[in-house]
């Protein structure tokens, strides 16, 4: 009974999925592919590790304050990397006007202090 109410979720299947695919890969293809038997192709199945993060985003349903700390940090990256791009502008105008107005060849005697 216990195990037929886990298996209800669909959820808790992809979780199963999830673990299951691990297991393969620690205890199986790892092994094997470590002795040179060409099952470097299976390694593929590392990348069904980033079904983890779906599992992340299940947490965030649950956690409705969790989910608005998350969207927010999205929202405030956004405007960041606006803001980011606009001061590296600033600051590549500032140098190129610096390099023009102050960067000049000196001529005095104190040039060559050797």
């Amino acid at each position: 009974r216990g195990v037929r109410l886990y298996f209800e979720s669909v959820g808790n299947w992809m979780d199963f999925g999830i673990v299951m695919l691990s297991c393969v890969d620690t205890f199986l293809v790892t092994p094997l592919a470590g002795a040179g038997s060409g099952l470097k192709s299976l390694a593929a199945l590392r990348i069904l590790r980033l079904f983890r993060l779906v599992r992340l985003m299940r947490l965030l349903t649950f956690f409705h304050e969790l989910l608005l700390i998350c969207l927010g940090m999205y929202n405030a990256s956004k405007t960041l990397s606006w803001v980011a791009l606009l001061l590296s502008i600033c600051l590549y105008f500032v140098g190129v006007c610096a390099t023009t107005l102050i960067g000049k060849e000196c001529n005095s005697d104190f040039a060559d202090w050797d």
